[in-house]
């Protein structure tokens, strides 16, 4: 019987580091490459697969895990826009504050249906 591996999920840090070795060292078996990295060859491949994704979001989080979408771009960038101009201010905000003003970003903008939820 196959032995189990223990699943682990790799930060989008990670993920960069993996597609720059790959990038980097383009002769060496895809294989050998994800072995090296501790990772299935299935993974390696889907990581290949949305590598352009990795080097798009270059300004997100690295740390996290997974890529998050927004549905509404231009109520998000609102919404950072003046929580910027708030930390320059040194006003500090806290979660409701943040999701009464993206509401508020929302109607201006004529996005009825947004429900904003409180940052992670």
């Amino acid at each position: 019987m196959a032995q189990k591996r223990k699943r682990c999920s790799l930060s989008v840090a990670e993920k960069r580091n993996i597609i720059n070795y790959v990038d980097r060292n383009p002769m060496t078996k895809k294989l050998d490459i994800a072995n090296k990295f501790g990772i299935p060859a299935s993974t390696l491949a889907t990581i290949l697969k949305f590598k352009d994704k990795f080097s798009e979001e270059s300004g997100l989080n690295i740390i996290s895990k997974r890529l998050k979408s927004c549905e509404f771009k231009d109520v998000e960038e609102c919404v950072l826009k003046w929580l910027k101009q708030c930390r320059d201010k040194k006003i500090p905000i806290r979660g409701p504050i943040l999701q009464e003003k993206a509401q508020r970003f929302a109607v201006e903008l004529g996005h009825e249906g947004l429900l904003a939820s409180l940052p992670c």
